[in-house]
């Protein structure tokens, strides 16, 4: 059972055979067929890229055989703690805040508040142009993201430091 929902332009591992022998290489999705079937273009060590139409996937438990297409470890690894997290985590309506903010949800909004202006003020010492108004508004975006997230807290709990 193949625990991921492939997508167009992922990397996968797939299993060639190459002179004689087999070789495992990386590989960029470029079509999906189904869950378990897809068209990708595999890079081979000191070899050009090789579009394949259609691999199977491989099942991790089994031995790999060419012909398949595998995720690589650290991929399972973390679609089994997205699993875990959508299971024993309900998710929070990002529209619900703490109607009150506690003195220390307070002290470290001003916390990010004065960082925000320190780096403004460094920003607004560079050439005046798109960049340093891109930069400006990334920064304010940065102080409101991260006084939302101190907003939400842990619905009524101090925030984690």
């Amino acid at each position: 059972m193949n625990p991921i929902k492939p997508t167009v332009g992922r990397i996968v591992l797939v299993v060639l055979m190459i002179a004689g022998g087999m070789e495992i290489a990386p590989a960029i999705v470029n079509c999906v067929y189904s869950d378990n079937e897809i068209g990708v273009t595999a890079h081979p060590f000191n070899r050009n890229p090789m579009p394949i139409e259609r691999l199977g996937y491989g099942d991790p438990r089994e031995i790999m055989e060419a012909g398949t297409w595998h995720w690589m470890d650290y991929q399972l690894g973390q679609a089994a703690k997205t699993q875990e997290a959508q299971v024993s985590k309900p998710v929070l309506n990002p529209f619900d805040y703490n109607d009150k903010p506690t003195p220390e949800m307070i002290a470290k909004m001003g916390e990010v508040r004065e960082a925000a202006k320190a780096f403004a003020d460094v920003i607004l010492t560079i050439p005046n142009g798109r960049e340093r108004s891109l930069a400006m508004t990334n920064l304010e975006q940065t102080a409101m993201w991260a006084n939302k997230s101190i907003a939400h807290g842990t619905q009524g709990q101090a925030p984690r430091s």
